[in-house]
């Protein structure tokens, strides 16, 4: 059996919608084993899944910065964050970006921030994110 996952991406300005294959599951005989979708089949779908959703709006990934930010000050209760919770973010904002690049928006100013914000971040908590380049690097 052969299962694809599709992701049609609707822009709803009267351009055409796109149609991307996310993922494909093949199963050689279901057994009670392998019926339904395993852990590792579900995360890879996901993954791919975000990409193609980060591709298609950049402009949403901008607003994780001012979510995560605000996420960090509720925890924190208005104390310094850690270390390890400047790192979280930073490796959060720097996943946003590489998907970002990876899907041709390399140059894109939200690719770019995303960049510049985790490597403040890493400085700030003295910890070591990424290659260390500027956000001009062309990731």
């Amino acid at each position: 059996m052969k299962i694809t996952i599709q992701l049609i991406i609707d822009h709803q300005d009267g351009s055409e919608s796109e149609t991307h294959e996310a993922h494909v599951i093949r199963r050689d005989g279901i057994t009670p084993a392998t019926a339904g979708l395993q852990l590792a089949e579900a995360h890879q779908a996901l993954t791919i899944l975000q990409r193609h959703l980060v591709a298609a709006q950049p402009e949403a990934a901008a607003q994780a910065v001012s979510i995560e930010t605000e996420a960090l000050r509720r925890r924190t209760q208005g104390r310094a964050p850690t270390s390890a919770q400047l790192v979280i973010i930073a490796g959060r904002f720097e996943a946003l970006a590489n998907n970002l690049a990876r899907s041709g928006q390399v140059g894109h100013p939200v690719t770019l921030c995303l960049l510049d914000e985790a490597r403040a971040l890493t400085r700030t908590s003295g910890g070591a994110i990424g290659s260390g380049q500027g956000s001009n690097s062309g990731v």
